[in-house]
């Protein structure tokens, strides 16, 4: 009886360890699990890096990151993130250079973003590696701003 229990557990334990999450066939996802830091003030520039992750179970390749105009918010540099590829998964961190008005009001400003890539997966019918374009989507990062501009006035 013993054998059987142990035999029993042995197995419970190899079902857990070796199952891939639940929705490990679902389709590649990207979207950005962190924004840091997200607080601003008016007439900050400031260096922000964003995570962004691949939720899906397949790879993600030739991602694109159109950042879109924003009120009181703006992107310094290219609007335009390129990522080689996420594995499934997978995440990157990626800098970008963020200034806030100086008349900007205290709130919440959202920057949208539209986001394009490839999946990449085995077709197990085809027996090969396929790549598929998929539908752009479009997610948002959100910054809090809070505080005043302070002019320091000064003779010279």
């Amino acid at each position: 009886m013993k054998q059987i229990i142990l035999l029993l557990a042995a197995l419970a334990l190899v079902m857990a360890v070796g199952v891939a999450p639940a929705n490990a066939a679902a389709d590649a996802k990207i979207v950005i699990t962190k924004v840091t830091p997200a607080d601003l003030a008016p007439g900050d520039i400031k260096e922000v890096t964003l995570t962004v992750k691949n939720q899906g179970g397949q790879e993600a390749r030739h991602i694109t990151l159109n950042f879109k105009s924003a009120e009181g918010i703006s992107l310094i540099g290219s609007s335009t993130v390129h990522i080689a590829s996420l594995s499934e998964w997978g995440s990157k961190e990626v800098p970008i250079t963020i200034k806030a008005e100086d008349e900007i009001t205290d709130g919440a400003y959202a920057i949208p973003i539209q986001v394009t890539f490839d999946q990449h997966y085995f077709n197990v019918s085809g027996g090969q590696h396929e790549t598929a374009g998929r539908p752009h989507t479009e997610i948002r990062i959100v910054f809090n701003v809070e505080g005043t501009t302070t002019l320091d006035v000064a003779d010279v």
